[in-house]
């Protein structure tokens, strides 16, 4: 073990025996403090810290052995930036017995070892653990994972030279995720198409995106329309705004297969129908439209994205954010 993992033992350790001197009342009160909750809010700007809490949260009680070693792999993956030590805690956790018994946690195992793999470029890798989240991501009715699985293993089929498998293995798990009539299903049905959308951009079928635009402003239409279908299964989730968001960025889409085609007058029309959304106004909008406004002839608005993206300290690569 490496030292600095024994000195952050070291420190729960002394931490709680602390907390052991003091009174019942102060003890509860910091005992409260070494929660899942709390690391995780300081896992991205102070990892050390975060990797302390764990630590302490198991030997206090607040936390499960599978639990804690699932964090603690997500800290040194986001905070830390240390793939292969993230990795390797994953590995261990998805070998010990414990984990077979905490199948959620098993689950988001999987999840962040195909992340990190695909991080690193090991498709095949992705595949396997993609594969397994995606499979317990469905026995346990948790569909908001599905559609993000199912996506990373169509994206490395096709990097790895099996597209059209991975095509088709998407388009089932589409299909399958439109019929759910509750939110987590359609923001995962959204994420999958959008994935789809991707990938057949990557490899220039831009009029197999159409379709898949239309489906999906089809179900938005529904969604918006009848919003009494849908159960709603996360707190504070805002229908409208998800409604907003996901049209927008599709009718997006359906102008960016439009211009890629040549075809002005229908690319203008889904770029006219874009703007009268409010996701319109953010800086999504301009990172995707930028290149189809020069192709659809829209000078004046290109040169206005380009002018906000320079202005923009956010980083872009492509006119297709992913």
């Amino acid at each position: 073990m490496r030292n600095w993992l024994y000195i952050l033992l070291l420190a729960a350790t002394m931490a709680v025996a602390g907390c052991a001197s003091r009174g019942a009342d102060e003890v509860a009160c910091t005992d409260s403090e070494y929660t899942e909750a709390t690391a995780m809010s300081v896992h991205l700007a102070e990892p050390e810290r975060a990797l302390t809490i764990i630590d302490s949260a198991v030997i206090v009680g607040n936390l499960s052995w599978t639990r804690a070693e699932y964090l603690k792999a997500v800290t040194q993956y986001g905070g830390m930036d240390n793939m292969p030590l993230a990795r390797q805690t994953c590995l261990d956790l998805i070998e010990h017995k414990e984990a077979l018994t905490d199948t959620l946690t098993l689950e988001q195992t999987y999840t962040l070892l195909a992340s990190i793999e695909k991080s690193s470029g090991n498709y095949a890798a992705v595949i396997r653990y993609a594969t397994e989240a995606s499979r317990l991501a469905h026995a346990f009715g948790r569909y908001h994972i599905v559609g993000k699985m199912e996506g990373y293993i169509a994206h490395a089929q096709a990097l790895t030279g099996h597209t059209n498998e991975g095509i088709d293995r998407l388009k089932g798990a589409i299909e399958e995720l439109r019929q759910m009539n509750n939110f987590d299903g359609v923001t995962s049905y959204h994420s999958a198409s959008k994935n789809l959308i991707h990938i057949l951009n990557d490899n220039g079928r831009f009029d197999e995106i159409v379709p898949v635009c239309e489906a999906m402003l089809s179900r938005y239409d529904e969604l918006e329309q009848h919003p009494e279908r849908f159960s709603i299964d996360r707190e504070g989730f805002d229908p409208a705004e998800f409604v907003d968001f996901a049209r927008g960025q599709t009718l997006a889409f359906l102008t960016i297969a439009y211009a890629e085609q040549g075809d002005i007058a229908k690319g203008l029309e889904a770029e006219a129908a874009a703007f009268r959304t409010r996701w319109s106004q953010s800086p999504d909008c301009d990172l995707m439209l930028v290149s189809a406004y020069h192709r659809l002839g829209q000078f004046d608005r290109f040169d206005q994205a380009m002018d906000r993206i320079t202005a923009s300290t956010r980083p872009w690569t492509a006119s297709m954010p992913r």
